[in-house]
Protein backbone atom coordinates (compact mmCIF):
# COMPACT_ATOMS: atom_id res chain seq x y z
CA UNK A 1 0.00 0.00 0.00
CA UNK A 2 1.90 3.28 -1.23
CA UNK A 3 -0.42 6.33 0.05
CA UNK A 4 -3.31 5.45 2.14
CA UNK A 5 -6.33 7.83 0.91
CA UNK A 6 -8.26 10.35 2.39
CA UNK A 7 -11.42 12.07 1.67
CA UNK A 8 -11.92 15.56 3.78
CA UNK A 9 -15.97 15.79 3.52
CA UNK A 10 -17.25 19.42 4.81
CA UNK A 11 -19.71 22.26 3.46
CA UNK A 12 -16.93 24.96 5.13
CA UNK A 13 -14.30 25.71 2.80
CA UNK A 14 -12.36 27.02 5.42
CA UNK A 15 -12.63 23.80 7.23
CA UNK A 16 -11.57 21.62 4.61
CA UNK A 17 -8.44 24.07 4.10
CA UNK A 18 -7.44 23.55 7.49
CA UNK A 19 -7.16 19.41 7.65
CA UNK A 20 -6.00 19.76 3.81
CA UNK A 21 -3.10 21.91 5.86
CA UNK A 22 -3.07 19.62 8.85
CA UNK A 23 -2.75 16.01 6.47
CA UNK A 24 0.00 17.78 4.76
CA UNK A 25 2.70 17.06 7.59
CA UNK A 26 1.38 13.79 7.78
CA UNK A 27 3.79 11.30 5.01
CA UNK A 28 2.04 8.98 3.03
CA UNK A 29 -1.51 10.25 2.47
CA UNK A 30 -3.38 11.59 -0.89
CA UNK A 31 -6.31 13.77 -0.16
CA UNK A 32 -9.55 14.49 -2.14
CA UNK A 33 -12.65 16.74 -0.68
CA UNK A 34 -15.98 16.53 -1.15
CA UNK A 35 -18.17 19.35 -0.49
CA UNK A 36 -21.46 17.17 0.91
CA UNK A 37 -22.69 13.87 1.40
CA UNK A 38 -23.83 13.68 -1.71
CA UNK A 39 -20.25 14.14 -3.17
CA UNK A 40 -18.39 12.24 -0.22
CA UNK A 41 -20.58 9.10 -2.00
CA UNK A 42 -19.52 9.44 -5.46
CA UNK A 43 -16.09 10.02 -4.55
CA UNK A 44 -16.38 7.07 -2.11
CA UNK A 45 -17.79 5.22 -5.19
CA UNK A 46 -15.00 5.88 -7.81
CA UNK A 47 -11.46 6.52 -5.55
CA UNK A 48 -12.50 4.31 -2.34
CA UNK A 49 -10.75 6.32 0.14
CA UNK A 50 -9.02 4.39 3.16
CA UNK A 51 -9.98 7.07 5.51
CA UNK A 52 -13.23 9.38 5.53
CA UNK A 53 -12.76 13.16 7.89
CA UNK A 54 -17.05 13.18 7.96
CA UNK A 55 -18.80 16.52 8.83
CA UNK A 56 -21.95 15.84 10.85
CA UNK A 57 -24.46 18.40 9.50
CA UNK A 58 -24.09 19.50 5.34
CA UNK A 59 -26.88 20.51 3.27
CA UNK A 60 -28.21 17.64 0.35
CA UNK A 61 -26.91 15.02 2.71
CA UNK A 62 -25.88 15.21 5.95
CA UNK A 63 -22.52 13.43 7.48
CA UNK A 64 -24.76 10.74 9.63
CA UNK A 65 -26.66 9.56 6.10
CA UNK A 66 -23.39 9.49 3.96
CA UNK A 67 -21.48 7.78 6.39
CA UNK A 68 -24.82 4.69 6.63
CA UNK A 69 -24.48 4.65 2.93
CA UNK A 70 -20.52 4.43 2.38
CA UNK A 71 -20.24 2.15 5.28
CA UNK A 72 -23.00 -0.10 3.78
CA UNK A 73 -21.59 -0.33 0.52
CA UNK A 74 -17.71 -0.41 1.83
CA UNK A 75 -17.48 -1.14 5.83
CA UNK A 76 -13.91 -1.42 5.76
CA UNK A 77 -13.52 2.07 5.17
CA UNK A 78 -12.55 4.43 8.50
CA UNK A 79 -15.22 7.23 8.98
CA UNK A 80 -14.56 9.58 11.54
CA UNK A 81 -17.33 12.09 12.19
CA UNK A 82 -16.13 15.80 13.40
CA UNK A 83 -19.10 17.93 14.24
CA UNK A 84 -19.76 20.90 16.96
CA UNK A 85 -23.04 19.10 17.86
CA UNK A 86 -21.48 16.04 20.01
CA UNK A 87 -23.82 14.35 22.76
CA UNK A 88 -24.41 10.73 23.61
CA UNK A 89 -27.36 10.38 20.90
CA UNK A 90 -24.85 11.40 17.95
CA UNK A 91 -22.43 9.47 19.07
CA UNK A 92 -25.17 6.38 19.78
CA UNK A 93 -26.66 6.61 16.25
CA UNK A 94 -22.66 7.07 15.28
CA UNK A 95 -21.92 3.42 16.67
CA UNK A 96 -24.97 1.74 15.44
CA UNK A 97 -24.13 2.44 11.94
CA UNK A 98 -20.40 1.46 12.76
CA UNK A 99 -17.92 5.10 12.61
CA UNK A 100 -15.61 4.70 13.74
CA UNK A 101 -14.52 7.45 15.60
CA UNK A 102 -15.98 11.32 16.48
CA UNK A 103 -14.10 14.55 16.91
CA UNK A 104 -15.46 17.68 18.03
CA UNK A 105 -15.16 20.66 16.27
CA UNK A 106 -12.93 22.97 16.49
CA UNK A 107 -10.36 20.17 15.16
CA UNK A 108 -7.63 19.65 17.47
CA UNK A 109 -4.57 19.41 14.48
CA UNK A 110 -2.61 16.84 17.44
CA UNK A 111 -5.93 14.90 17.90
CA UNK A 112 -6.32 14.34 14.51
CA UNK A 113 -2.95 14.08 13.03
CA UNK A 114 -2.41 11.40 16.06
CA UNK A 115 -5.63 9.39 15.16
CA UNK A 116 -4.94 9.41 11.52
CA UNK A 117 -1.14 7.91 12.29
CA UNK A 118 -2.78 5.11 14.15
CA UNK A 119 -5.58 4.15 11.83
CA UNK A 120 -2.95 4.55 9.01
CA UNK A 121 -0.03 2.06 11.19
CA UNK A 122 -3.02 -0.38 11.85
CA UNK A 123 -4.38 0.24 8.00
CA UNK A 124 -0.58 -0.56 6.50
CA UNK A 125 -0.29 -3.62 8.90
CA UNK A 126 -3.54 -4.96 7.91
CA UNK A 127 -2.44 -4.89 4.26
CA UNK A 128 0.85 -6.32 4.22
CA UNK A 129 -0.08 -9.50 6.59
CA UNK A 130 -2.86 -9.85 3.95
CA UNK A 131 0.00 -8.94 0.95
CA UNK A 132 2.49 -11.27 2.61
CA UNK A 133 0.68 -14.05 4.89
CA UNK A 134 2.90 -15.87 7.15
CA UNK A 135 3.92 -19.24 5.67
CA UNK A 136 4.14 -20.46 9.69
CA UNK A 137 -0.06 -19.95 9.42
CA UNK A 138 -0.41 -20.89 6.13
CA UNK A 139 -2.62 -23.96 4.74
CA UNK A 140 -0.48 -26.83 4.21
CA UNK A 141 -0.90 -27.97 0.34
CA UNK A 142 -0.71 -31.81 1.21
CA UNK A 143 -2.13 -33.46 3.61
Amino acid sequence: MDKLRILIVDDDEDNRLILRATLRRLEGYETRDAVDGLDAVEIAESWRPHIILMDFMMPNLDGFEASKIIKERYPDTVIIVATAAYDSRIQDRMSAIGVDSCIQKPIDRALIRYKLDSIGSSLRLKSRHVENPSRKNAIPTSI
